[in-house]
């Protein structure tokens, strides 16, 4: 949570955070799931909690997940330290520099990425 709405997802520069640690810890449990999803094509997304003691895994989604879309579009642009993707904003909380994904009249919210330098 920012304070207000919910963080969908806070997508990290994969460059900047890409340390020997996390990136092992990605290759293993890529290779742990690898049996389960070997002839699987398409879309897949694993949920991690970082913390400054432990690397986890929360969960593994073999389909398109709500981040996959903001998670694409962030490492298309690469110019942000991070992005957070939010839901159900609303219209007049969103700022230039957010790019809406679906913008909702019924509601009157917007659902973003928002960039952080």
């Amino acid at each position: 949570m920012d304070g207000t709405h919910f963080v969908g997802a806070k997508i990290l520069d994969i460059k900047a955070v890409m340390e020997d640690r996390l990136c092992n810890f990605v290759a293993e449990t890529c290779r742990r799931i690898d049996s389960l999803i070997h002839s699987y094509t398409g879309f897949f997304g694993v949920d991690l909690m970082i913390s400054k003691d432990s690397l986890d895994v929360l969960e593994c989604n073999i389909r398109l997940t709500a981040a996959t879309l903001p998670t694409l579009l962030a490492n298309a642009i690469s110019a942000y330290r991070y992005v957070e993707y939010f839901e159900e904003v609303p219209l007049l909380s969103v700022d230039t520099a957010d790019t809406v994904l679906v913008r909702s009249e019924y509601t009157d919210s917007a659902h973003i990425i928002r960039p952080c330098r």
